[in-house]
């Protein structure tokens, strides 16, 4: 039985395509991981620690929805 040379030039060309994917997929792992290698996790959510202050940095105070709802009634009423 005599060996088809398109079945051994396909298989060939998967195996090439399958090194150059490894290759790759290698390079980009050692990319991504130099690239985040400084990066770290914040120590804690700056929501939780902005909704404990009730101010932002900036020194604004948050408002609730009832006194929202008080000041555009009141601006709407003209007073």
């Amino acid at each position: 039985m005599r060996i088809n040379l398109t079945v051994v030039l396909t298989f060939i060309l998967l195996s090439l395509m399958c090194a150059a994917g490894g290759v790759s997929f290698y390079g980009g792992y050692r990319v991504g991981s130099e690239a985040l290698k400084g990066i770290t996790q914040p120590d804690s959510s700056p929501t939780s620690t902005l909704a404990k202050s009730k101010k932002n940095e900036l020194g604004h105070k948050i408002l609730s929805e009832a006194e929202i709802l008080a000041k555009v009634k009141a601006k709407m009423s003209g007073k």
